[in-house]
């Protein structure tokens, strides 16, 4: 009987193990490391050191982390320092998160209370709210496989009407076929209205809302800090010449403490909100999320339904479908 020669296979089984094993690490030692920050991050909140908080919380966001404990923990360490634009921008931003909408909304509760202005909310246009309805329950990538779906439905009642002859099982397959466009389409308009509308906040104290890209046009309307707006970056870009991006934020330092505002999100988390973890979403940062523009006018629709131009210098915004 010979004998089983067993290093022929043995070895290429380690080669291939060590192998997994480097990949794993690949993947999850940025994970880990970014785990580790948010709680350094968490800690610092506890201490009231909001400004150092923020700096470790920008960077997780900047390299591509997401989720809504981050999104929260940001929005009270900006409230620290009394920069409640700023908080309302990464509360609206947790506000997109399941597990953290409850809570944000709560924030924002709070938050709004402490405004000096308040801007009149108009209720959104229909198609709006059937777009913003249909993105939460499926999403673009959701809405495409219903139309494949149907796709085969009809593909399937053709074929079995050109064997069968039978009418009925036409009429499922151009039922089948309408269904499938009507997904397409509204895939299409959902996916065209991120593409060209971001969720803006005013963090600057107050900016006037012009007739035109130019402080020579009418006035409109005046935007305070902590005003919602969708930007039209398609009117925006068609009309309006400004600089070049620049990134950053400068960092007011306050006297209010936030304690009142970590109380009410404890109270939504249950008094959890450091153990969220920052890596329920990984992505690439779109170039226009949270950025600030110098010397450039952007096309606005204010909450309470007036339209205009406005200097971004004291905007930043969000792209809802990146965010989630």
């Amino acid at each position: 009987m010979s004998r089983l020669n067993t290093g022929t296979w043995v070895k290429p089984c380690q080669r291939f193990l060590l192998v997994m094993l480097g990949c794993l690490f690949a993947i999850a030692g940025p994970v880990i490391a970014q785990q580790a920050d948010f709680e350094r991050a968490t800690a610092l909140l506890d201490k009231g050191e909001y400004p150092a908080a923020i700096a470790i919380l920008d960077s997780i966001e900047t390299a591509g982390y997401r989720s809504g404990a981050l999104y929260i923990n940001a929005g009270v360490a900006y409230s620290g320092i009394n920069d409640q634009g700023m908080a309302k921008y990464y509360f609206l931003k947790a506000q997109l998160f399941e597990e953290t909408e409850d809570a944000a909304a709560a924030s924002l509760r709070y938050l709004e209370e402490r405004f000096t202005h308040r801007s009149a909310i108009l209720p959104e246009l229909p198609w709006q709210r059937l777009l913003n309805f249909l993105s939460g329950i499926f999403g673009t990538n959701g809405l495409f496989w219903v139309a494949l779906l149907f796709l085969y439905f009809a593909s399937a009642g053709w074929a079995g009407y050109w064997f069968l002859q039978t009418h009925w099982i036409r009429y499922v397959s151009f039922a089948s076929a309408g269904v499938m466009f009507v997904c397409l389409l509204l895939a299409v308009a959902i996916y065209g209205q991120y593409q060209r509308y971001d969720t803006g906040v005013m963090t600057g104290n107050q900016a006037d809302v012009y007739a035109g890209p130019s402080r020579d046009s009418e006035q409109i309307s005046t935007a305070y800090k902590g005003y919602v707006m969708q930007i039209d970056w398609a009117t925006s870009n068609d009309l309006a010449v400004g600089n070049d991006l620049v990134t950053g934020n400068d960092l007011a330092t306050g006297n209010d403490s936030a304690t009142g505002l970590e109380q009410k999100v404890d109270e939504e988390l249950g008094g959890n909100v450091e153990q969220g973890s920052i890596v329920e979403q990984r992505g690439n940062m779109e170039q226009g999320d949270h950025k600030q523009e110098s010397g450039k006018w952007a096309y606005v629709r204010l909450q309470n339904g007036q339209q205009g131009w406005i200097s971004v210098e004291e905007l930043v915004w969000f792209d809802p479908l990146d965010v989630r």
